[in-house]
C-alpha cells in the first residue's frame, strides 16, 4: 500500500517533470512545427514559384505579383490574357524594359501608380475604375507582391465585373498585409472610409452601383487637411479683375504632393456648396499650387485672380481646395471659408 505521507525525492521529481516536458514536445510542439514549416513552404511556392497568381473573376480577371515575361507569356497562352494593369507605376527599376516586353507579347499595358502605404489618390482610382470597365478582357492585375494593391483592385473587379456584393468582394483583400497600418493612411483606408460613410448614412454597403457612385463623387483621401486664411471681405468695382491673396497651410501629417503625377491642386472661389453638391459658379480660374510638395505645417501664399461680376451688390462666396477631378476638400473635413464680396456702384466708387 502506498504511503501518502511518503515524499518523492527532489531528483526523482525533476526527472518526472523532464519526462512530461519531452512528451509534450513530441506530441504537440513537433507536429505544430511541421505544420508551420509546411505552411511556410506552401506560401513560398505560391509567392515565389507561382508568382501569387489567383483567379478573381473566372475567364475575365486574374491577379498576381510582378510577373516575369516568361510567366506572362505562359499565362497569355493558358488564360488568354489581353490586358495587363500594372499598379506599381513607372518609377521602379527596369520599367522601360518591362513595358517593351509586355507590349512585345501583344498585350495592352495600363500603368497606374498606387502605394500600399497610402490611400488611393482620387484621380488614379477613377482611372482604375475606367480601366476595369473598358479594357479588353481577360485582365491581369499585378503589383509587386500581389497582396495589398492587387487585393484592392481585385475587390473592385469582383464588384464591377463579377457582379459580387460589396461584402462578398471585400474577401479579395489580403488576409495579411506587408505594411503596418499607418496613422496617416494606407490603401485599405478606401474601404474603411466607404463603410464609415454608409454607416453614417444608415445604409448598407450594397454592391457596385453604390460603391461606384461614392467613389466617383464623394471619395477623397482623408489624410489631407488644409487651412485657408484670407481677408473676410473685399470691395471691388463691376467687371474688375482683382488679385486676392490666400494663405494655405498643410494641417496634415504628410506632404501634399502638389506637383506629382496624378495630382493638381488649386484654390477655387465660388458661390454654392462644395460639400453636399457642386458649386453654382466659380469666380475665376483656380490658383494652382507650386510644383513641389507642401510639407506638414508648411504654409504658402497664393494669389487668386477674382473676376468681379458686372452687377453691383453683395455676394456670399466660398473658398476651398479642389483637385482636377472636382473633388473638394471641404467634403473630407477641411474647413470651407467664407468671403463677402461687395461690388460697388458708380456712385459708391465716386465717394
Amino acid at each position: 500500500m502506498n504511503n501518502p505521507d511518503k515524499k518523492t525525492a527532489p531528483g526523482k521529481q525533476d526527472r518526472k517533470a523532464k519526462s512530461r516536458l519531452k512528451r509534450f514536445t513530441l506530441w504537440f510542439l513537433v507536429p505544430l512545427g511541421l505544420i508551420g514549416a509546411c505552411t511556410a513552404l506552401a506560401l513560398y511556392v505560391k509567392l515565389s514559384i507561382n508568382c501569387n497568381f489567383n483567379t478573381v473573376v473566372p475567364n475575365q480577371v486574374y491577379r498576381s505579383a510582378h510577373p516575369s515575361i516568361q510567366k506572362l507569356s505562359q499565362w497569355k497562352k493558358k488564360y488568354g490574357i489581353k490586358t495587363v494593369i500594372n499598379l506599381r507605376g513607372s518609377g521602379f527599376k527596369g520599367y522601360e524594359e518591362y513595358s517593351k516586353a509586355v507590349k512585345g507579347l501583344g498585350l495592352n499595358l495600363i500603368t497606374l501608380r498606387f502605394s500600399a502605404k497610402r490611400p488611393p489618390p482620387t484621380p488614379v482610382l477613377h482611372q482604375l475604375i475606367d480601366a476595369l470597365s473598358n479594357s479588353n478582357k481577360p485582365i491581369l492585375l499585378h503589383c509587386r507582391s500581389g497582396i495589398d494593391r492587387a487585393g484592392m483592385a481585385s475587390t473592385l473587379a469582383q464588384m464591377s465585373i463579377g457582379n459580387e456584393s460589396y461584402d462578398d468582394a471585400i474577401d479579395q483583400r489580403p488576409i495579411w498585409s506587408k505594411h503596418a497600418k499607418r496613422q496617416d493612411g494606407y490603401i485599405e483606408t478606401l474601404f474603411e472610409d466607404y463603410e464609415a460613410d454608409r454607416i453614417e448614412a444608415g445604409k448598407s454597403t450594397g454592391s457596385w452601383t453604390e460603391f461606384h457612385t461614392w467613389a466617383m463623387n464623394q471619395y477623397h483621401p482623408k489624410y489631407y487637411r488644409i487651412l485657408l486664411e484670407h481677408a473676410p471681405s473685399i470691395q471691388a468695382r463691376p467687371g474688375q479683375k482683382l488679385s486676392f491673396p490666400i494663405k494655405l497651410t498643410n494641417k496634415s501629417k504628410m506632404p501634399i504632393p502638389a506637383g506629382q503625377a496624378g495630382w493638381e491642386f488649386g484654390i477655387a472661389v465660388f458661390q454654392g456648396d462644395s460639400v453636399k453638391s457642386y458649386p453654382d459658379k466659380q469666380f475665376g480660374k483656380r490658383a494652382r499650387l507650386p510644383r513641389e510638395d507642401l510639407a506638414p505645417g508648411q504654409s504658402l501664399e497664393l494669389v487668386y485672380k477674382l473676376r468681379i461680376p458686372n452687377e453691383p451688390g453683395e455676394y456670399e462666396l466660398k473658398v476651398d481646395l479642389i483637385d482636377e477631378n472636382r473633388s473638394y476638400f471641404g467634403r473630407q473635413g477641411s474647413k470651407v471659408t467664407n468671403l463677402k464680396l461687395h461690388v460697388i456702384t458708380d456712385q459708391e466708387s465716386a465717394q
